[in-house]
């Protein structure tokens, strides 16, 4: 039977098989003492018992010699089958390890031809590639990014005349669930991927769903694992847009998500300040979420100087929730606060504009 070593099991230095051949010789030479001492005289009783004395000493130099050699060859043996153990141990290592870097090799060069592909073609190559290898760092956090990306290229480009939007509405809701699923693939994976990005895609797609609470559960981990910054949340308006959309124009959420990012909104009299700051060629702006849609919107407000009568009216206006002309700042800025709620201005961002002034 082949040898194995077990674990937790002391090795035996001395077989069992041995013994027998240890008795016998024992017995053979008992036999002959024995024989000896019946054939001497009793006068001679003190030279038989000096001739016992010496075979016994010589019985047990034998017998000490022999178990000696046996000890020795035992380990001898046990030593040779550690090192054929250990070198098959390191084989079968070897073999593995080769196997991985053969995997992941492969899943890098498909990874890389993939990434120039449309994002469909993306998604089963990096699932392929997941199948291969599952530690494969950052992939799954960055095919949800990839489909975040996808929802904002599908807000700004434009819309065909043959694309309804129901269809639109359609296509944006199959791309979010893509980038859900990713999401929380990479939640299950997250030891494999830098400290904080399942996070960060995670509260993302959970902004995007309008699922403020859920968002607010894993943003602050992001934040503080440093794989987003505050400074990076207040300058990247499409990240902005998307994180104070989730809110429902909810002004306690609103202000919680805000507390997380580290930034308060501005008083009345601050957007009063901000607004009147104005001039015939210029404009001021802020950040704001439409009290009707929730959404996020960046709000415009300029004076216009009407050449036939040298009056001045006020016009705000966003990109979709409002169109407004008033003729006097108060009742602008109250069409304003009755229709968004600020939430950030936009200082030191007036832009000078070279359009002739209203007829």
């Amino acid at each position: 039977m082949k040898d194995t070593l077990k674990p937790n099991q002391p090795p035996r230095p001395i077989s069992w098989g041995w013994y027998p051949a240890v008795g016998i010789i024992s017995g053979v030479a008992g036999a002959g003492v024995f024989d000896l001492f019946a054939h001497v005289s009793v006068s001679h009783s003190w030279t038989t018992v000096g001739l016992i004395a010496t075979l016994t000493g010589v019985l047990a130099a034998l017998l000490g010699v022999m178990i000696a050699f046996v000890v020795a060859f035992q380990w001898l043996v046990f030593d040779r089958r550690v090192d054929k153990r250990v070198q098959q141990h390191r084989d079968e290592l070897e073999g593995e390890l080769q196997a991985y870097v053969r995997r992941r090799v492969q899943a890098i060069g498909e990874l890389t031809i993939a990434w120039t592909q449309p994002i469909y073609e993306r998604e089963r190559v990096a699932q392929r590639v997941l199948d291969m290898a599952p530690d494969t760092p950052n992939l799954a956090p960055l095919m949800a990014w990839t489909y975040l990306q996808e929802m904002i290229r599908m807000d700004y480009q434009p819309k065909r005349p043959s694309v309804t939007p129901k269809m639109v509405e359609r296509a944006r809701q199959e791309v979010l669930e893509n980038a859900a699923r990713w999401a929380n693939q990479a939640l299950q994976s997250s030891e494999y991927h830098d400290r904080g990005f399942p996070e960060w895609v995670m509260a993302l797609v959970s902004a995007w769903r309008k699922e403020p609470h859920v968002c607010l559960e894993y943003l602050p981990a992001a934040i503080a694992n440093g794989f987003v910054n505050h400074d990076e949340l207040l300058h990247n308006d499409e990240l902005w847009m998307i994180l104070i959309s989730s809110t429902h124009a909810d002004e306690k959420v609103l202000d919680e998500i805000l507390a997380v990012i580290g930034f308060k909104r501005p008083t009345p009299s601050e957007v009063e300040s901000h607004c009147r700051v104005l001039d015939n060629w210029q404009r001021a702006q802020y950040w704001g979420v439409s009290r009707n849609t929730g959404n996020a919107q960046k709000v415009i407000l300029q004076r216009i100087k009407h050449s036939h009568d040298e009056s001045i009216t006020w016009e705000v206006f966003s990109p979709t929730d409002l169109s407004s002309e008033e003729s006097s700042f108060e009742a602008v800025l109250q069409t304003v606060q009755t229709q968004f709620i600020p939430v950030r201005l936009i200082p030191g961002d007036y832009r000078t504009y070279a359009a002739s002034p209203r007829a």
